[in-house]
């Protein structure tokens, strides 16, 4: 049975695929994780669109191994898409898997969202990024499906739904909290894992720096007022989100930020900066947040 990690993002993804995961196959031989090709192949499945031909070349990529897979954007990243995502999963993989889904409580993970948004060069302000469900349904048809995320439904995020949306489509699925990341309970239960051998990732985990360092306060700032300057002459940032730069991606180009965000960037960096919050008139469905950590909360292993 296939362990595989399909998010949430900005849920310490990144430090788990760099400084836990690898150490896996070294335990555990028969185990191969993120198989370079197969990504690649996932990658364009998920992006790009689907094929007959590009399905038969997964389904015989994967078929008799015992993989760890760890891609966050294997979830679409907008709750409004979890249960396509979640067939899409389900088509290629089949039921026969163990889905592990990463998770925090919801301010911090709606903060960790709309910088990620930033950083991809995606610039609005949090009260146009973060929409209700009544907006997000006039829009929809508008919105590039193929694509990370433009807006994000907050009457949609859900984690109870998600846990039985998976539960409903596969074997087995985890919900692991970020505050319980270290103990590495999953990995001791899916691998049969020995007290030493979790102590030896743990302490991987925790001593390692953090992959993704969130954006301080006033590069945020700093990103919204460029924009609005660039708005004013009728100008924007490039982002990941514009269809132009995503058909360079599909001929095998890369996306570049300019000069100027890579010194910000740096700065960030190098300073210990304030990091920044979200404003307080940000739409948010209150209720259902409290829901979600109330079962984040009882989830915890």
């Amino acid at each position: 049975m296939n362990l595989i990690h399909i998010g949430l993002g900005k849920t310490a993804t990144s430090s788990l695929q760099t400084h836990v995961f690898p150490l896996i196959p070294e335990i555990c031989e028969n185990v191969e994780y993120n198989n370079e090709e197969l990504i690649n192949m996932l990658k364009s499945y998920i992006y790009f669109g689907y094929s007959d031909k590009l399905e038969m070349k997964i389904k015989s990529a994967i078929a008799d191994k015992n993989y760890l897979i760890s891609m966050e954007t294997l979830l679409d990243w907008n709750p409004s898409n979890w249960e396509r995502s979640l067939k899409k999963i389900l088509k290629i993989f089949g039921s026969n898997n163990h889905i592990i889904i990463t998770v925090k409580k919801s301010e911090s993970y709606f903060r960790s969202l709309y910088v990620h948004s930033l950083r991809q060069g995606n610039i609005k302000p949090p009260q146009e990024f973060f929409i209700k469900d009544k907006e997000y349904q006039r829009i929809k048809n508008f919105i590039p499906r193929e694509l990370k995320l433009n807006y994000f439904n907050v009457d949609k995020y859900d984690v109870e739904h998600l846990d039985k949306l998976c539960k409903k489509y596969f074997r087995k699925t985890t919900i692991v909290s970020v505050e319980d990341l270290s103990k590495l309970e999953f990995l001791r239960e899916h691998y049969c894992l020995d007290e030493t051998e979790i102590k030896r990732m743990s302490q991987s985990f925790e001593s390692s720096d953090k992959v993704n360092k969130s954006l301080g306060s006033i590069l945020v700032k700093t990103l919204l007022l460029r924009e609005r300057i660039l708005n004013f002459f009728g100008l924007k940032t490039l982002g990941s989100n514009d269809e132009n730069l995503v058909n360079i991606l599909r001929k095998g180009g890369k996306y570049e930020p300019s000069l100027l965000y890579k010194i910000l960037f740096y700065i960030n960096r190098r300073l210990p900066l304030k990091e920044y919050q979200l404003p307080k008139n940000c739409l948010i469905n209150i209720e259902l947040n409290k829901k979600n950590d109330a079962y984040i909360s009882q989830s915890k292993l």
